[in-house]
């Protein structure tokens, strides 16, 4: 027989190979062989805990799917972008007015009773010293292969505390990519300034909290602000506490959203610079839509691709981290598939859109990375 098998390799890399499989096996098995495990009603039980009698997958609790949860009280309006709102005299009115309320709200007499900004000053800048290349604090056993700006600390954009001598104010490479931003949404895309006013909103990707700041100033009833890193979700937590605004953190996944306590309670979904880090975007987008309450918006903007593509893949690295840009066209694409509806999408800066959740509307189920989606 072993003259067989060494005239036959095949035979022979086969045997060997399944020889090591049922020692390894026997080894696990503390050196006695469970017939047990292999028996037909054994294995049936098994089945059973994952798989109903038809052969279909048991899926989590869906209750949280069946909420009918009340609308929005809020009205929302906005037209198709003005690729000319640069050129406006109210262009350059509303990022002043926008910087002026950003900065009142965050004057020093604003902070809690007891915290002098000495005291406020020192522990914003403490966080830097304190998180900086810190892995044991996002659960990291290295940095490699891990995206720069969870390992080391960067500030983001341009933030600023307090005026004159009692200022903290630092910039990064994002600049004030968040204030340009909003000045885009409010002339480009004719949604009123007011349109934050009161409202609840989900804000998500802060960072160290530069869009949950400009929200809070523009009247944000409350926000919640969600950041994956969470040294960024502890230093705009700590901003919040100190300045008493109606701001909670949740330090988390975009797909560790999906939570019966969060079904159908906001009046935005605020969502820039984000969609473009996500390894399923369809998912995630439709993840938002269950957030929102029936009239709500989503205001999205993502990372374009080449001038003449629509999408494309960007290869994945430490420091990037980005999955797929896309175009008008596709995002609009994404959004109508997962249930929004009014969907205006251009191209001002880079990729944006506002859509609204018109109604509540079932999703395609085959195909989705989760089959429990809402």
């Amino acid at each position: 027989m072993l003259l067989q098998m060494w005239k036959h390799p095949a035979v022979a890399i086969v045997s060997v190979c399944m020889n090591v499989i049922f020692l390894l096996f026997f080894i696990q098995n503390g050196g006695s062989w469970n017939y047990d495990q292999f028996q037909p009603h054994v294995m049936r039980a098994s089945l059973e805990n994952h798989y109903d009698l038809t052969g279909r997958p048991k899926f989590p609790d869906r209750t949280r799917c069946k909420l009918e949860m009340p609308p929005t009280q809020k009205t929302f309006t906005y037209s198709q972008p003005n690729a000319a709102y640069r050129s406006l005299p109210m262009y350059q009115e509303v990022k002043n007015k926008v910087v002026t309320l950003r900065t009142n709200r965050f004057l020093p007499e604003k902070l809690r009773n007891g915290l002098s900004f000495a005291d406020f000053k020192r522990e914003l800048s403490s966080f830097k010293d304190k998180y900086d290349g810190n892995l044991e604090v996002e659960g990291y056993e290295s940095a490699k292969g891990q995206k720069g700006n969870t390992v080391q600390w960067f500030w983001g954009h341009h933030i600023w505390f307090g005026a004159g001598d009692n200022k903290f104010e630092v910039t990064d490479h994002m600049g004030d990519k968040w204030l340009e931003d909003i000045v885009a949404w409010i002339v480009g895309y004719g949604l009123p300034i007011e349109t934050f006013s009161g409202a609840k909103i989900l804000d998500i990707g802060s960072w160290t909290g530069s869009t949950t700041y400009a929200l809070v100033s523009l009247g944000a009833s409350h926000i919640v602000s969600v950041e994956e890193a969470v040294k960024y979700s502890l230093f705009t937590q700590y901003v919040s506490d100190s300045y008493q605004l109606p701001v909670r953190t949740i330090s988390r996944s975009l797909y560790e959203l999906d939570v019966k306590e969060m079904q159908e309670v906001f009046d935005i979904v605020y969502f820039p610079g984000v969609l473009y880090h996500l390894s399923d975007p369809v998912m995630a987008l439709r993840i938002l839509y269950n957030r929102l309450k029936i009239g709500g918006i989503i205001i999205i903007e993502t990372m374009v691709p080449s001038p003449f593509a629509e999408l494309n893949y960007d290869r994945i690295t430490g420091k990037g981290n980005n999955y797929f840009t896309c175009g008008p066209k596709v995002l609009g694409e994404w959004l109508e598939d997962v249930g929004f509806t009014s969907i205006v999408a251009g191209r001002l800066r880079r990729t944006e859109a506002i859509a609204r959740k018109e109604k509540r509307v079932s999703m395609k189920q085959a195909g989705l990375a989760r089959r429990d989606i809402c």
